[in-house]
Formats: C-alpha cells, structure tokens, sequence
C-alpha cells in the first residue's frame, strides 16, 4: 500500500511494506517483517515517486531499495527524482529471502532504532548502553581528548549489495564479510579514511549492527589503536570551523571498488581548528627506552645521519638519539672470526614544518685486522609520527 500527499511542491511519501524488506529509519515496528515510514521529497515531477519504492530494475529480485528519512544521510540533491532512471541514489540491501541475507541482531535498544543510518559521537567512548542524548556531542577542537564514535545501523553490513564502481546499473554482488571504509570530509572534500576493516586488519561479526566509529583515540590508547595519518591529516586543517562528515561504505575488495552505492551510515560535526594547537600523537619521546649508554657512539651517529640529510637533500633534522640495544651484535663468518658489528640508534627527528618523528637506523662497524673501524650507516627503518617536545 501507497499514500501520496501532495502539499504544494513537497510530496510526502508514506509506506507500509510487508515481506518485502525495504530498511526505512522506522517510526513504527508492527512486526519484524512490517515497517513504516515516510520520506519528504520537494519535486515536482510526481509520476516518478512510485519508483523509489519498486525492487532494482537490473533484473536481480533478491535487491530491493533502502531510503533514509535521516535528515543526516542524504543532501536533498541526492533525492533527485529525475536521476530515477540510473538508479544512482540508492542503498541496495538484500531481501530477506536472499541467499545472501544474513538475519542480525537487529535494534540493539530504541535509542538505536532511532538512530539508524547515523554515526554519532563523543569525547568519551560509546558503548552499547550509552543511550542518553547528552552523552553525545555535535562540536569539538583540537584540544580535545578524543572524538569517538558510533554507527547505528538498520541491518548487517553485510546485507548491503554492493557493486563495481558503487555503481548500480552493474551486476550486485554481496559482502560476506561486512567489509567496510569510513570517509572523512572537511567542509564537503574528502580528507582522509579513518578506518576500514578489509583482510588482514580485522573483521566485523557478520550479525553486528551498531560498532566503533573512533576518529581520535584518547592519548592513552593513540600509540596502540590510532591511524596517524588522521591526526596528520586533521592538523593540516587551517584555523577556523569546519564542517566534518564521515561516511560510512559498504567495500568487499580492498583492491577495487565494490562499494554500496551510497553510504550507508552517516555522522556530521563541528571541528574548531584553534590556533597554535595540534592534536597529539599520544608517543612521546620518554616513552622510547634506551639500551646501553655510550655518548660518544650517539654524537658520531648524530653527525652522520645530519650530513646524510644534507648531502641527500632530505627534509629531516636529527636532534637526539639514544641506542635501543642493549648490547652490540657481532656477525661472523664461518670460520667463527668477526666481520662486523651492528647495534640500532632511534632518532628523534623535527621536520621544516615543525611536526616531529622517530626513526630507528642500523650502523654498523667493520672487523679489520683484530679490530673494529669507524661508525658506519647500514639501514633505516620508517619515519613514524611523534609528539614534540
């Protein structure tokens, strides 16, 4: 069943579906294959609103259509009736008689159910049972402890189709294994992914429906959870307010696109980028143990890596160091005699734009007749981010 009503320009769709699954934000639950809802659309080109509740037209029956009535998950421009027809600006999610469906665990609290489709945040960590509206924030800076996160969503991430490109109009395919990236934006331009789940990082159970979406860790946890390369990314922002966006996408290849067609989950807010503030690392210098104690192999490593540097045309300064071994290792050759020793230096290092880092760099010295040469460069490890000091 069907109501159209037509106020002026706005159109107001309201919709009752039965054993078809279309994943509305629901506002009322009847029974678990019963959901109602309804999606204001301004257009006026009525004879085209029957079609956003019509199963995909790529001729594959176990797709049927998703829509939002979270304010937060489309622009209005992204509900544009007369792009029907490439059927561009749809969330696909499987029927529930799909092979590919996997039942979940459906609304964890009404608080989720209210909030399906949203990512939402805090300065403190989210769990399950945090349902009261002010633990959550809309607006932080960058001196804040941490900006975490939270997805809610209506089903599994799983039961999402996604396709090559995120484009519709090619054969869907499904993501067994609730694979997904998150996108941030800065004031509508993508600006770095804060995280994503393929092979090889973690997984996501296949059931879950609402999970972590930490865009910055507390200090404490930063060295062990955090990607850098967000902090990076969030301290190159200028002074001011920013609108943030993260997106959350359904993506089964990490090597290609096969994305859902839209996110599928969405949280906006507020970043003020105070002057002369950066968010920290949560690594400090101190933290970095030291091995054996000799001052003199320290300074001769210093002025070797800083003219390297130089004669390199590197960007790096290296201001200290200390040595992590605790011990020389000497390698021999088969015979037993010594041909060199090694030992590992970390570096602390000051890049031209003020940002520091560490570096862990291998030197070595060459056995010559009963004894060892001069202080020689081996091998250098990675730069890795840093808190100044």
């Amino acid at each position: 069943m069907k109501r159209i009503v037509i106020i002026g320009s706005i159109i107001t769709l309201s919709v009752y579906c039965k054993s078809q699954y279309i994943a509305l934000n629901p506002n009322e639950k009847e029974s678990d294959d019963t959901f109602y809802g309804s999606l204001n659309i301004t257009n006026d080109n009525n004879s085209l609103i029957d079609s956003y509740l019509t199963k995909s037209s790529n001729g594959n029956n176990d797709v049927v259509n998703y829509i939002s009535n979270s304010t937060s998950m489309f622009k209005q421009s992204d509900l544009n009736i007369q792009d029907d027809k490439n059927k561009r600006n749809y969330v696909y999610i499987w029927d529930k008689t799909s092979k590919y469906y996997v039942k979940d665990e459906g609304f964890t609290s009404k608080f989720h159910e209210q909030n399906a489709g949203k990512i939402l945040f805090s300065d403190k960590e989210i769990k399950r049972e945090n349902t009261d509206i002010s633990y959550f924030k809309t607006s932080f800076d960058n001196n804040s402890a941490a900006i975490y996160g939270r997805v809610y969503l209506p089903t599994s991430v799983c039961n999402y189709a996604v396709y090559k490109n995120g484009d519709s109009t090619n054969k869907p395919t499904n993501n067994p294994y609730s694979y997904y990236v998150m996108n941030l934006y800065a004031d509508g331009k993508f600006l770095v992914k804060t995280d994503r789940n393929h092979s090889g990082t973690k997984s996501l159970e296949s059931n879950i429906t609402t999970f972590y979406s930490n865009i910055i860790w507390s200090v404490e946890k930063r060295d062990k959870k955090q990607w850098f390369a967000v902090i990076d990314s969030l301290n190159k922002l200028k002074p001011g307010v920013h609108k943030m966006r993260l997106e959350l996408i359904g993506d089964a290849d990490a090597y290609s696109k096969v994305q859902t067609v839209v996110p599928i989950a969405v949280g906006e807010f507020d970043l003020n980028i105070l002057p002369g503030k950066k968010f920290k690392y949560g690594v400090k210098w101190a933290d970095i143990k030291a091995g054996m104690v000799n001052e003199t192999v320290v300074a001769k490593a210093l002025s070797i890596m800083n003219t390297k540097s130089k004669e390199e045309k590197w960007i790096y300064t290296f201001k200290k160091a200390k040595i992590t071994d605790s011990e020389w290792t000497v390698e021999k050759n088969y015979l037993g005699v010594p041909e060199y020793k090694r030992i590992d230096i970390e570096f602390y290092v000051v890049l031209p734009n003020g940002s520091c880092n560490h570096v862990n760099i291998t030197f070595h010295q060459d056995y010559i007749n009963g004894s060892y040469g001069p202080l020689k460069y081996s091998s250098m490890g990675s730069y890795t981010e840093l808190d100044c000091e």
